[in-house]
């Protein structure tokens, strides 16, 4: 199994392992893409959880290494509904 390890100032940043087999011939198992809008015509999840800052020491407004822009509510909205949904598209 290939293993990559990437480095950065003697920091491990990211470790990765591969593992190959044979060509898939059926392939119905796949499941169509759905439409869902543009990452760009989102909200980052900042901006959706701004009215709950407060909560859990800014936890759901933090900074974080990606900008996550959700097309179904973000988790912390998705509880408050009835019934919740089983979907979390990002």
């Amino acid at each position: 199994m290939p293993r990559v390890t990437a480095r950065q100032q003697g920091e491990v940043l990211l470790e990765a392992l591969a593992s190959f087999s044979t060509d898939v011939v059926d392939d119905e198992h796949q499941v169509e893409m759905p439409e869902v809008p543009d990452p760009e015509t989102l909200l980052p999840v900042e901006d959706r959880l701004r009215d709950y800052a407060d909560e859990l020491g800014g936890h759901w407004v933090r900074k974080r290494p990606f900008e996550l822009r959700y097309v179904d509510p973000p988790p912390r909205l998705a509880v408050e509904r009835t019934p919740p949904s089983p979907r979390m598209r990002m």
